[in-house]
């Protein structure tokens, strides 16, 4: 049995944005526990749901951290292969021979 290596609620306004906040917690290795709930705090409303990450028997804290560092440099390196690649800069000089 796996044991439990974090655990934390994630709380958003709209269900789009909590949709969107989960889904970036399970690519870095944290799992949904049971349904979301909505918490009315007088006039406001948060959608709120529950996450647990699990330790692998025998993995160190450090090798967790280390996995969740990569994870994080795989999103960032995802997220710039997704961008345009930079206009190239032509010199527009006319050339002058002496």
């Amino acid at each position: 049995m796996r044991r439990p290596e974090g655990y934390k609620l994630i709380a958003e306004e709209t269900t789009e944005e909590l949709q969107a906040t989960v889904n970036e917690a399970i690519y870095d290795g944290w799992d949904p526990l049971g349904a979301p709930i909505v918490v009315q705090d007088g006039h406001n409303k948060f959608f709120v749901q529950a996450m647990l990450k699990e330790a692998m028997p025998g993995m160190s804290r450090s090798y967790a951290h280390n996995r969740a560092s990569r994870a994080a440099q795989v999103r960032s390196s995802e997220a710039s292969a997704c961008q345009p690649p930079p206009t190239p800069k032509y010199d527009d000089t006319p050339w002058h021979h002496q």
